[in-house]
């Protein structure tokens, strides 16, 4: 990212992050973006069976990773920028195996 930033990004008075690589320097569409993340899912051997394969799918794992080193739920929300920790619960999926480590050993 710092790369990019320092010298891959082309010059532009845009205020976007991530800019097209060719003039005119404008933003990417939401669609482009989704396609270039579907591209190199593809092209690194990750296949998705059945999930989303856009640009969400980034967001997603973001969350969940923040989740698994125990960063509080208020402050991922404000890192994917929701106003509210409900949101954010819909990109945080229960890890049943994590899950299993917290039960109570049933005595029969």
């Amino acid at each position: 990212m710092i790369h990019y930033l320092k010298g891959a990004r082309p010059k532009s008075e845009s205020d976007h992050v991530f800019i097209r690589q060719v003039p005119p320097y404008t933003e990417f569409n939401p669609g482009a973006v989704g396609a270039l993340v579907r591209y190199h899912l593809l092209k690194s051997g990750i296949h998705l069976e059945g999930k989303k394969k856009g640009s969400h799918v980034l967001r997603h794992s973001l969350a969940r990773r923040l989740l698994e080193h125990e960063i509080p739920l208020p402050v991922i929300s404000e890192i994917l920028g929701h106003t509210n920790t409900e949101t954010t619960l819909t990109y945080l999926r229960i890890n049943i195996t994590e899950l299993r480590k917290c039960a109570l050993e049933v005595v029969i």
